[in-house]
């Protein structure tokens, strides 16, 4: 069983300004944040970019541990 790696806030802060800061030159209209790991991210980079455009998509691939085929 692989160990869990703590990710810590301070950490996420640094890693998503990089990501902000490679974003800005690009100019998005919107952020689109995958539910189930990225809701956090695309929050927190609306906020960076002043961006009020932040939408959201869910995907279920899964039932249980059942990889589902469609």
């Amino acid at each position: 069983m692989q160990e869990k790696y703590y990710y810590s806030y301070d950490e996420f802060k640094k890693d998503t300004q990089v990501l902000v800061n490679k974003c800005r030159e690009y100019e998005p209209d919107i952020l689109l944040g995958v539910a189930r790991g990225g809701l956090t991210l695309s929050h927190m980079m609306g906020q960076a970019l002043d961006m009020r455009n932040v939408f959201t998509i869910n995907s279920i691939h899964y039932e249980g541990e059942i990889k589902l085929d469609t």
